[in-house]
């Protein structure tokens, strides 16, 4: 079941250079919800309609939302768990956006419990229904404060959702829309956007109002591989905002068992003779072709292990999925980049600084005269190369949901 919000004054025959762009919002009921959620969530969406107009006239807003009553929920789950049928809801319907609502209590790994989690390299954020309701909090509330609490505050996290979408940071206002909520309570004050919050937002609109790759391109004759690097270079922005919104840096930090497995790996290569006495006798040119391989095979390696790509069923390449995909991969290589930085820095640190010379020229007994600086690089970037290599079998063993929520999620609101 499905129902369609549109510009009641645009008429939508309207073609030709005058019309105005559209932006399509898609909102996916998943599970089934009570009287007072449907009668919000119905609220809710024509608020946000309402709201969107006002805010941005130059564009038409057309906002469809799709019951899912058969996509089954724990009381507790994943925000990531709703991302593979939004993101095949998105394709059906063409959506710029989409935003699933459920009655699930979304799980939070950056604080305690999360009423919202965005993903922008996907376009999709995962609102929840659990908190929200005055009832939870105060069981004498009545039928039409429940209501009217929950259509306001559903209201302002959708638009908080599509503010952070379209690359709005918080804001530091607790009187503004995209202030950061700490409590329920703060999502009843907040509704408006600065000047500079909206140009911001209409620039993003007009780059996602314009024609699609897919839809400038035959379709029928383009390769895979051209239309995603056609896709690459035209969305080249989204890409790098999306790449910084999910921070890689912090991979070794949030993946424990990548860490744990390639530091462990590099300690042991560094008490090992036979480590020292083969790196320091390589060519300069094989241990940099060694760590080039080792990041390359490790991230298709992790990317491929953890399911990061978005396919559709009848495998058409869309220019959502060519910049979701190439977001994901270049997310993944940037984390595993800082892996490796980390790994090479410390393998070169304990090397000069642990190791006395008379020791390292027994276990290089290859070398010919006196251990140089050169001889540490080559060690460090066989250990780090190597080493990494075994962290990617840890990464490829953290829990699924994590590691997608790590690489996907931006925000918990």
């Amino acid at each position: 079941m499905s129902s369609v919000l549109n510009n009641s004054t645009v008429d939508e025959a309207e073609a030709g250079s005058d019309a105005k762009p559209l932006i399509e919002v898609g909102l996916v009921l998943a599970g089934s919800f009570d009287a007072i959620d449907q009668e919000a969530s119905a609220g809710a969406s024509r608020q946000v309609h309402e709201r969107l107009q006002a805010l941005f006239p130059e564009f038409r807003w057309r906002l469809m939302v799709v019951e899912r009553a058969e996509i089954a929920a724990d009381s507790r789950e994943e925000p990531v768990a709703f991302f593979p049928q939004a993101q095949a809801e998105r394709d059906l319907h063409q959506w710029d956006f989409v935003i699933v609502l459920t009655n699930a209590d979304l799980i939070g790994h950056d604080k305690p419990y999360t009423f919202a989690a965005v993903s922008r390299t996907l376009d999709i954020a995962v609102m929840s229904t659990a908190r929200v309701d005055p009832h939870a909090m105060d069981a004498d509330a009545t039928r039409e404060v429940r209501v009217q609490r929950v259509t306001h505050r559903l209201a302002v996290l959708m638009l908080r959702c599509l503010g952070h979408l379209n690359g709005l940071d918080h804001s530091d206002d607790p009187n503004q829309l995209m202030w950061d909520a700490e409590s329920v309570d703060d999502l009843d004050r907040g509704e408006d956007l600065t000047p500079a919050q909206i140009t911001r937002m209409a620039t993003n609109l007009r780059e996602i109002a314009d024609l699609r790759l897919e839809e400038r391109s035959d379709g029928g004759a383009r390769s895979h591989l051209a239309f995603v690097c056609q896709a690459g270079i035209a969305q080249r922005q989204e890409i790098i905002a999306g790449v910084m919104e999910a921070e890689p840096w912090q991979f070794p930090v949030r993946l424990s068992r990548l860490t744990t497995a390639a530091v462990s790996a590099m300690l042991v290569l560094l008490m090992t003779a036979e480590t020292w006495d083969m790196a320091m006798s390589q060519p300069a040119l094989s241990v940099w072709g060694l760590l080039l391989a080792a990041i390359v095979i490790t991230t298709a390696y992790v990317v491929v292990r953890q399911q990061l790509l978005v396919r559709r069923q009848d495998q058409l390449m869309t220019e959502q999925i060519a910049v979701s995909n190439i977001t994901a991969t270049v997310t993944v290589l940037c984390g595993l980049l800082t892996m490796l930085l980390i790994l090479y820095v410390t393998s070169l640190s304990l090397s000069l600084l642990l190791f006395p010379r008379t020791l390292i020229s027994g276990w290089a007994a290859s070398i010919d005269g006196p251990i140089q600086f050169g001889h540490h690089l080559l060690l460090s970037g066989v250990v780090s190369a190597l080493s990494l290599s075994i962290g990617a079998l840890g990464a490829a063993f953290e829990d699924q949901s994590y590691f997608r929520h790590v690489t996907f999620v931006d925000e918990e609101l």
